[in-house]
C-alpha cells in the first residue's frame, strides 16, 4: 500500500551538464560552487532547494495532498490565505497547496497529474503510474523527483 507522507528525496537537475535525479547535498553542492564562479545568485541557491522541502501525502480515502513548509509564515497571514483559496490546509508547519487523487487498479498504482496532454490530435490520460526504484524510492513528477516515505 501506498499510503503515508513521502518526502522529496531527490530531484531532476543539471550537474556538470548531465541531468539527474540528484539528491538536496548534491545540488547544494554544485550551486554553491556556481555561485563562487559568479555563474549564479546565491538567493536562487534557496529557490531551487526549497523543492525538498514538499511532502507528498497519499492518503487512504484516495487523496495526494501537495504540503509545504511553512513554518515562517505567521499564523494569521496562513490564516488569510485558507480564507482566499491560496492555501487548503495547514498542518504541522505544513500549507497545502494542491490536492489530486491516486488509485489502484490490479496491484498498479497511479496519480492523476491534472495536466492536459495531447500527442499529435489524440488527448493523453492525465494519470500517471507509480513505480518505486531498487532503492524503495517512489518515481513521481514525471520522473523529475524521487520521494522516501517517512511515515
Amino acid at each position: 500500500m501506498i499510503t503515508g507522507i513521502y518526502e522529496v528525496a531527490k530531484i531532476m537537475s543539471m550537474i556538470d551538464d548531465d541531468p539527474g535525479l540528484y539528491t538536496r547535498d548534491e545540488v547544494k553542492e554544485i550551486l554553491d560552487k556556481r555561485v563562487a564562479d559568479g555563474l549564479m545568485d546565491e538567493a536562487d541557491i534557496e529557490d531551487t532547494l526549497q523543492l525538498f522541502n514538499f511532502r507528498i501525502e497519499f492518503c487512504e480515502d484516495g487523496q495526494v495532498i501537495t504540503w509545504m513548509t511553512a513554518d515562517d509564515i505567521p499564523e494569521e497571514e496562513i490564516k488569510e490565505l485558507i480564507e482566499s483559496g491560496d492555501v487548503l490546509d495547514y498542518k504541522d508547519g505544513y500549507a497545502a497547496l494542491e490536492k489530486s487523487q491516486w488509485k489502484e487498479e490490479d496491484g498498479i498504482y497511479s496519480y492523476d497529474t491534472k495536466q492536459e496532454i495531447e500527442i499529435g490530435e489524440e488527448e493523453q490520460s492525465p494519470w500517471e503510474e507509480l513505480t518505486f526504484d531498487d532503492e524503495g524510492l517512489m518515481n513521481y513528477g514525471s520522473g523529475t523527483m524521487k520521494l522516501r516515505k517517512i511515515s
